[in-house]
């Protein structure tokens, strides 16, 4: 009987490891499905990499397309700034933003005084005349800032048309 008992021992003792080894083999051996599901999430990862590069390069290359659009035109504005005056370059390039403000000023209602001393100031700035050499992009900003210069001479003139009358804004250089 002991042999028969250390027989089946040892035949344990021989199956036991390789049954073990079987059943986790089987446990974790990874069906196709599994292995197909996989190989997709690792694509996917991979081209979202990708297309997280690429749209690195694309804003990399915009940005040098916008730098290289702004040294391309630096030539140009030095130059026109160079035929005119810089102090008539700046009279008239502010313009467009001045007349803004002047309307928003106007649009709240200010009182006689400020439109007088906006008036004063607005005499004030010296742009380039009409027996001068204008340049076409001059033409359009000059006339706005004269209808500006009109509705600021009429707003003081259907408030106050006395104090109007009395140098405020009657030596306009329009």
């Amino acid at each position: 009987m002991d042999a028969y008992l250390t027989a089946v021992k040892d035949i344990l003792v021989v199956v036991t490891p390789i049954v073990v080894a079987f059943i986790s083999y089987r446990s974790s051996k990874k069906t196709q499905k599994d292995i197909k599901l996989e190989a997709e999430r690792i694509a996917k990862e991979k081209e979202a990499e990708t297309r997280q590069i690429l749209d690195k390069i694309g804003a990399e290359l915009e940005s040098q397309k916008q730098l290289l659009t702004w040294q391309n035109s630096i030539p140009q504005t030095n130059e026109y700034t160079s035929l005119m005056e810089v102090k008539r370059f700046g009279n008239v390039s502010a313009l467009p933003r001045l007349c803004q403000d002047i309307n928003a000023l106007l649009n709240s209602a200010p009182s006689v005084e400020a439109l007088v001393e906006l008036n004063q100031m607005l005499n004030r700035i010296e742009l380039p005349t009409d027996d001068e050499e204008l340049y076409p992009h001059e033409v359009p900003i000059i006339l706005n800032y004269k209808m500006m210069r009109n509705t600021v001479s009429a707003y003081i003139c259907n408030m106050s048309p006395d104090k109007f009358g009395q140098g405020a804004g009657s030596s306009a250089k329009s």
